[in-house]
């Protein structure tokens, strides 16, 4: 999750070789943004209810890269 968070998302891909061809891309804050709050409901959904300090910890991610808007 960590990577997410730092805006880096892989692609693999198949060369003619048949081997894995690893890219690595840069995320639009909105998207990161997304899949951070996606991340975090998707904890929160499979633990229960859970305090903000332990999502961040749960999760890896800080508030402010996950917070919602309600």
């Amino acid at each position: 999750m960590a990577a997410l968070s730092r805006g880096l998302l892989g692609r693999t891909t198949v060369d003619g070789s048949g081997q894995p061809d690893v890219t690595i891309t840069a995320g639009t804050p909105s998207l990161l943004r997304a899949i951070n709050e996606r991340s975090v409901l998707d904890l929160i959904h499979r633990r229960g209810p859970l305090s903000r300090a332990q999502v961040a910890r749960v999760s890896g991610l800080s508030k402010p890269t996950w917070a919602l808007p309600w």
